[in-house]
């Protein structure tokens, strides 16, 4: 509404002053989640490029590292979804009990339901693992004993002793012998044939596949050339093919295949989740270790759903809601202001009339002012939620998702006789 009576040019120097402070209040009103909002918008430059390293690491299979990347990101911005991050790095380096630590963790902060199910899961697949060898998952503080890595080797033909160390454990086919983290030398002996050497460096909760051929002793020169493959994927309990052939399932490390180019392919077993097949062609070298990472499509594809009020609707929800507010605050001061300019009119006679229109006129301005800003939220609010394209976060995106609107600045303008709002908006 426009002011009701013109002010002399003292009452222009009071209400003006009142004005600020009006204009002050508003600014603080309005500006206050402001600075947490730019904080974030720097918060969600800095986690993200952390986070990209922890995939461009964990992609070359460098897992420790990656899960210390995705940490430094969850500081940063603690979504439920860098937690799950940091538990599959911990999980792929062999730390089964502090990635299950994470992965409780992040279930308890409220994640979305896709992710969620994820951490059930991997919950759910770890902590069968560690019950399997005998380790107490609800008292992780007084876990004493590491878990274990798994070791599987057959021959052909059978019957070959396996030493470890030189410390002998068995004959082939050896099933799932658990074998401690760390490095180790396999040798296979078997009378009439050559000796058989592997070096093999074990991590926690992996399987490790060997199907050596033994070779009679005159046969030593021509003893096949192989290298090895490590297979991580999202789930354990997937299948690994070996050019159509099963050969372990998942996480497997070691994996012992001739030189040359081989086709790796893994896809769901009978009796677990959905898991679309995964397929990629690696050249083997000899004695050489490919790190394959099967997933779809991304080395690490969960990320976070971002379901949170600062979203482009809840955003414009939020600002509407305000600009509501601010209206009606105005209207407050609007009907104050008719009220004291119909007493300045019905007491023409009366001594000290001039106060009524000095604040009417004080009024008047005040109400103005959360016009101009109510106005301005509203249409900022509709805005926001015009410009929601309603789409989610995908959950193979390579990289975090952030759909939050950090840049709305509002700034209330303050003139000599009048008011108004200016609204910023990046995205």
């Amino acid at each position: 509404m426009s002011r009701l009576i013109t002010p002399s040019r003292p009452a222009r120097r009071r209400l003006g002053a009142l004005l600020v402070g009006v204009g002050i209040a508003m600014a603080a009103v309005v500006a206050a989640p402001l600075p947490a909002a730019q904080a974030q918008g720097k918060k969600a430059r800095d986690p993200k490029a952390t986070f990209a390293e922890g995939q461009a690491a964990f992609a070359e299979g460098r897992f420790v590292e990656a899960g210390i990347k995705f940490l430094e990101a969850f500081e940063l911005d603690p979504h439920p979804a860098i937690l799950y991050n940091a538990g599959r790095a911990f999980e792929e380096s062999g730390e089964l009990i502090k990635a299950l630590g994470y992965y409780r963790q992040a279930l308890g902060l409220n994640p979305t339901e896709k992710i969620e199910q994820e951490l059930a899961g991997k919950i759910k697949e770890i902590e069968l693992f560690l019950r399997a060898q005998g380790i107490d998952v609800l008292n992780l503080d007084q876990v004493k004993t590491a878990p274990k890595g798994l070791l599987t080797i057959k021959t052909d033909p059978p019957g070959a002793e396996v030493l470890i160390n030189n410390l002998p454990v068995g004959v082939t086919p050896l099933e799932e012998h658990g074998v401690p983290q760390g490095a180790y030398t396999i040798e296979l002996r078997k009378r009439g044939f050559s000796p058989v050497y592997r070096d093999l460096t074990v991590i926690a909760g992996k399987t490790y596949v060997m199907a050596p051929a033994l070779r009679p002793e005159e046969e030593t020169a021509t003893a096949r050339r192989v290298g090895y493959v490590d297979v991580s994927a999202p789930r354990r309990g997937l299948m690994v093919f070996v050019d159509g052939e099963p050969a372990a399932e998942t996480p497997v490390g070691g994996l012992e295949v001739e030189v040359g180019e081989h086709r790796i392919s893994v896809e769901s077993v009978e009796g677990t989740d959905a898991f679309p097949t995964w397929e990629q062609t690696i050249t083997v070298t000899e004695n050489g270790t490919i790190q394959v990472v099967a997933s779809w499509p991304k080395p690490v594809v969960i990320v976070q759903e971002d379901t949170s009020l600062l979203t482009n609707t809840g955003w414009g929800i939020a600002v509407a809601s305000l600009g509501g507010a601010s209206l009606a605050t105005g209207l407050v001061f609007g009907v104050s202001a008719l009220g004291d300019a119909s007493e300045y009119n019905n007491r023409r006679s009366e001594f000290g009339r001039a106060t009524w229109r000095d604040s009417a006129d004080s009024n008047a301005l005040v109400a103005d002012v959360f016009y101009g800003v109510g106005v301005a939220l509203v249409t900022t609010g509709v805005v926001l939620i015009v410009l929601d394209d309603g789409a989610e976060a995908n959950p193979a995106y390579d990289g975090l998702v952030d759909r939050r609107w950090h840049d709305l600045l509002i700034t209330p303008t303050v003139l000599e006789g009048g008011g108004g709002v200016g609204a910023h908006l990046t995205w």
